[in-house]
């Protein structure tokens, strides 16, 4: 559960949580003129009566800058948040705040302000809406790709003059289509980099209404790969789109289904296995050039099929369906504390792909 609380005059605050959870406290500085940056502390709470842990909020330095369209106007409703360089833990655990946690929106004139530590860091600005091409960069202390729409290294000095930063948006391009039968009414798409300020690593599910779709954010020159998947009647399809180029109408064909089976090394079922199937989003690229991919679990955009990941049943077996036809699926099993890799598929529409038995060896990883 997530439980919100604002600290007294003398900075203290109370909350209720049963024995022996193990709490996570994220404090936000509140606003004024002095640049603290907010951290994260781990708790694990005992026996005792009252846990009084002491969170001191380390400071940082402003960091002013205006976001700009490409026109050179101001952009109102941008997001601006931030992110260390150095860092050695993925941002939704590091120890002070970044991220989707240390986010700021512009003010009417397209300027922020945003509380920074010193030394190498990332400032990334989302447009208020996907209409801006996609930048990818990695998160620091992870394997995790993040896109926003504009993304500045810096390196923040500990004193002396830091000048404002001047993050342009580039103007993108909807490009539309339609599927050849009207898509129902859970149709929807996935692209790579249309995400949000709060999980910029993950594609946003986008509508398709009445059999037609819009593709926001291209750019002449390069291909979108658009995924599109309707989880109820189980049909999808991928197509490539540009804004040089009209979109001939999609087709959309049964899904695939893919059924794994795990067994122990004496070949007895394996029973109570995660299995995680995760959809490779391809980037936008150029033509001809390779194609670079990300995973997306389908637990995250998929309830209807995964409202949980899948397990193994008594047999052993999993079956992963509404799987899109023509899109790459990347899967691994639960081995204990690792997953092992089972491996990455390209699904055919309406056909089960049968693997061979996977044997997990405890600690092995992708």
């Amino acid at each position: 559960a997530d439980i919100d609380a604002v600290t007294g005059p003398d900075g203290r605050v109370r909350v209720e949580v049963a024995r022996g959870d193990r709490v996570e406290i994220l404090v936000h500085p509140p606003a004024g003129d002095e640049p603290l940056v907010g951290v994260r502390q781990a708790v694990t709470v005992g026996e005792e009566p009252a846990l009084a842990p002491v969170v001191r909020l380390p400071a940082g330095r402003w960091l002013t800058g205006t976001v700009t369209d490409a026109g050179g106007r101001g952009v109102a409703g941008a997001a601006v948040h931030w992110g260390r360089e150095g860092a050695t833990k993925p941002e939704w655990r590091d120890d002070v705040l970044v991220g989707r946690d240390a986010l700021t929106r512009t003010d009417a004139g397209g300027r922020f302000r945003l509380a920074v530590l010193p030394g190498a860091c990332s400032v990334r600005a989302h447009g208020p809406t996907l209409g801006h091409p996609p930048v990818a960069a990695q998160v620091p202390g992870s394997t995790t790709t993040l896109f926003a729409h504009h993304v500045a290294r810096i390196d923040v000095p500990a004193a002396g003059d830091l000048p404002p930063l001047a993050l342009g948006l580039p103007a993108g391009a909807a490009v539309t289509g339609t599927v050849a039968e009207a898509a129902g009414a859970n149709a929807f798409l996935l692209c790579s980099g249309r995400g949000s300020p709060v999980r910029p690593y993950a594609s946003v599910a986008l509508p398709v209404r009445d059999g037609r779709f819009a593709v926001p954010g291209c750019r002449a020159g390069w291909v979108t790969r658009v995924y599109l998947l309707d989880p109820v009647a189980k049909v999808g399809g991928v197509v490539d789109v540009s804004p040089d180029a009209p979109v001939s109408p999609v087709r959309l064909a049964p899904c695939g289904t893919v059924r794994v089976r795990v067994v122990g090394p004496d070949g007895a079922p394996a029973a109570g296995r995660e299995v995680t199937v995760s959809l490779l989003v391809a980037r936008d690229r150029r033509p001809g050039e390779p194609t670079v991919s990300d995973p997306q679990p389908t637990d995250w955009f998929d309830a209807a099929n995964y409202p949980a990941r899948r397990t193994t049943d008594a047999a052993g077996v999993a079956e992963l369906t509404a799987l899109v036809p023509g899109a790459e699926y990347r899967i691994a099993v639960s081995s204990g504390t690792a997953k092992a890799a089972v491996g990455t598929f390209t699904i055919e529409p309406g056909r089960t792909l049968v693997l061979p038995d996977v044997v997990p060896t405890e600690g092995e990883t992708p």
